[in-house]
C-alpha cells in the first residue's frame, strides 16, 4: 500500500526519509519557543542597573527603539516555515482520475513549481555554472543530469488524467539541470529525493516573538518606575529659578528643629545640581536691628 513520506533530518534514517508526519516532527517544544528569552532577560537586567537619571533613561529608549524594530524584522522574514508537498507517485482512481502520494518537506518559502527545486538544489551547492557557455550542456563531454520520477509532480499540478500520466511516463520526461555529469551513467548526479532534502535542510527558523514582548515590557516597566523614582526624590517641593529648590518659613523652622545643635534663627537650603542630584545646605539667618 502506497503512503505519503517525510524527507527531513529528524526523520533520523540514513536517508533522512521517513512515515512519520511532517507536522508532528517539526512541532515546537516549549523549551525551543523560549530559548532566546532568557539571554534577552539577562541583558536586559544588566541594562536596567546602568538607569539612574533621566539622561541614561532617555540613551536606552534611543537605543532600545531600533534594536526592537530590528527584532520585529527578522521576526516578520525569518519566524514561519511552510510545510511542502512533491507528487512522487500517481496512481489510478475513478474515472481516469490520478491519486497521488507525495514527499512532505519544509522550506522558507515553497516553490510554486516543482522543478523550481534544481534552481535552488543549484543555488545551495553554489554549482560555479557561470564560466560556462550557454550550449555547454550539449558541448560536454556526456552532458548534463536529468532528474527522473518527476512526471507524477507535473500531472497533478496540470489536473491531467492518469491515462495522459502513463504517456508522460513513456515519453520518459525529466527535470533538466545545469550540472555536467562526470561520466557515461551520471554518477555525480543528485536524486530528486536528494534535491529536496539538501534543499529542506537549509532552511532557518528564528522566532523572537517572546523576545520582542519582553524587552518591549522591561522598557516600559523601566520607565514607568525610574519617572516614579525620581519625581519620589522632590516630593513636596517646589522647583523656582535655575538649579535651586526654595523651602518655606515653616520648613527652615522644622529643619532647625531635627538638629539639636543648631541654634535658633538657623535653617536649611535644598540645591540641585545640573545632573539632577540634591543637595542641603546649611543656611544662618540674621535679624535686622
Amino acid at each position: 500500500m502506497f503512503h505519503d513520506m517525510t524527507i527531513s533530518k529528524l526523520c533520523q534514517t540514513e536517508d533522512n526519509i521517513c512515515r512519520d508526519n511532517i507536522y508532528d516532527l517539526y512541532k515546537e517544544n516549549s523549551y525551543s519557543q523560549y530559548k532566546y528569552t532568557i539571554p534577552f532577560i539577562l541583558f536586559c537586567a544588566i541594562l536596567t542597573r546602568f538607569v539612574k537619571d533621566y539622561r541614561s533613561l532617555g540613551i536606552m529608549n534611543i537605543l532600545s527603539f531600533p534594536l526592537i524594530c530590528i527584532m520585529i524584522y527578522i521576526h516578520s522574514e525569518h519566524s514561519h516555515t511552510e510545510m511542502c508537498q512533491f507528487p512522487r507517485w500517481c496512481h489510478e482512481g475513478i474515472n481516469n482520475t490520478i491519486i497521488e502520494n507525495s514527499y512532505f518537506y519544509r522550506m522558507n518559502k515553497c516553490p510554486k513549481v516543482g522543478s523550481w527545486l534544481v534552481y535552488y538544489y543549484e543555488d545551495i551547492i553554489e554549482y560555479d555554472y557561470n564560466h560556462f557557455s550557454r550550449n555547454h550542456c550539449e558541448e560536454s563531454l556526456y552532458g548534463c543530469c536529468k532528474i527522473d520520477n518527476t512526471s507524477c509532480d507535473t500531472s497533478v499540478r496540470e489536473g491531467d488524467s492518469y491515462s495522459f500520466y502513463q504517456m508522460l511516463l513513456e515519453r520518459n520526461t525529466r527535470w533538466h539541470t545545469s550540472i555536467e555529469k562526470i561520466d557515461e551513467n551520471g554518477s555525480n548526479c543528485p536524486t530528486i529525493e536528494e534535491i529536496i532534502d539538501k534543499v529542506s535542510s537549509n532552511v532557518y527558523k528564528m522566532n523572537l516573538k517572546y523576545e520582542i514582548l519582553v524587552l518591549t515590557s522591561i522598557i516600559i516597566f523601566v520607565n514607568i518606575y525610574l519617572i516614579y523614582k525620581l519625581s519620589c526624590k522632590n516630593n513636596n517641593l517646589i522647583l523656582k529659578g535655575k538649579g535651586v529648590i526654595s523651602i518655606s518659613q515653616s520648613d527652615i523652622e522644622r529643619g532647625d528643629s531635627t538638629d539639636r545643635d543648631d541654634v535658633e534663627g538657623n535653617g536649611w537650603r535644598l540645591t540641585q545640581s545640573g545632573q539632577g542630584e540634591v543637595k542641603r545646605e546649611r543656611i544662618t539667618m540674621v535679624a535686622s536691628a
